[in-house]
């Protein structure tokens, strides 16, 4: 009887066990649909799946579908930082946190836009409040006034130099300004140099009729507006390399205190110094110098 009795004990076990079997194969899979914030759901990595009613977007990450598609895809992210500052909707240095277009500093703060331009660093374009013909990652600033109306560059977005460190020289700090010329607290990497003619009188290799080409200190040519709406003539003083005329560069010279603006030369080749003078580099190995007797 008691060898019968865990017989039956054990019949009835594995009836219940099949059942549940049963059960879970005519029973339909429950969604995998958890509460989630759009976009803040990774799904990069292999084995991770969105929730029902998300996909996995270029930038990593689950968004929301909409009744609507994007017109355009969202930007595969530059760096791995994501929107700061509170409130903010995306991360304009690292392309993060839309789900289409991409992220611009629209009047005094971040915004996801579908204007996605072609202008590269440091070329000219359209500004607008929001929407500018950029590449994602830049956006275009209105130059100084002294280069004449409406001439826009396109500028890098940062938050630390080491961002603007892919070319030697630039500095994470030049500020983006909201409509009304107040600090939005977000900035961009000082431009690059770039090759030009600073002895040409005409066409000076520069993207822009209004932009001068100019010689730093270091010997570096660099296409910009002038820093004063009359420049310095020859003898001038002066204190950016951009004070001076064109033809001019503003550096030190023995005997004199300060930097002046003196008459711009090759330092190898025909001197094109007046006569009895001759080329002195700004810098060690500088193609370019100034004149001096």
């Amino acid at each position: 009887m008691e060898l019968l009795g865990k017989m039956m004990s054990t019949r009835s076990g594995l009836g219940l066990l099949l059942m549940l079997l049963s059960l879970a194969v005519v029973s339909p899979i429950a969604c995998y649909n958890p509460s989630i914030q759009d976009g803040g759901f990774l799904c990069a990595d292999a084995g991770k799946q969105c929730p029902d009613g998300f996909n996995c977007h270029s930038d990593g990450k689950c968004h929301a579908n909409t009744s609507t598609s994007c017109s355009v895809p969202p930007i595969t992210p530059i760096c791995s930082d994501q929107p700061h500052d509170g409130g903010a909707a995306c991360n304009p240095t690292c392309q993060t946190g839309c789900a289409c277009g991409r992220c611009n500093v629209a009047g005094a703060a971040p915004a996801c836009v579908t204007t996605v331009g072609t202008a590269k660093l440091g070329e000219i374009c359209t500004p607008s409040t929001s929407k500018d013909n950029c590449l994602p990652g830049l956006i275009c600033l209105l130059e100084a006034d002294t280069c004449g109306q409406n001439v826009g560059r396109c500028y890098q977005y940062c938050t630390t130099n080491a961002q603007c460190s892919s070319v030697a020289g630039r500095l994470c700090e030049i500020p983006i300004l909201d409509g009304t010329n107040r600090d939005t607290g977000y900035l961009t990497c000082s431009l690059a140099s770039q090759t030009c003619n600073p002895l040409a009188t005409t066409s000076n290799g520069c993207p822009n009729a209004g932009l001068g080409c100019y010689v730093s200190s270091a010997g570096a040519t660099f296409c910009d507006c002038p820093n004063r709406a009359t420049p310095g003539a020859l003898g001038d003083v002066c204190m950016a390399y951009n004070d001076c005329k064109a033809g001019l560069v503003c550096t030190t010279q023995a005997g004199l205190a300060g930097m002046h603006c003196r008459q711009i030369c090759m330092t190898s080749g025909t001197n094109t110094c007046p006569s009895g003078q001759h080329c002195v580099g700004v810098a060690s190995s500088a193609m370019y110098g100034y004149c001096i007797n």
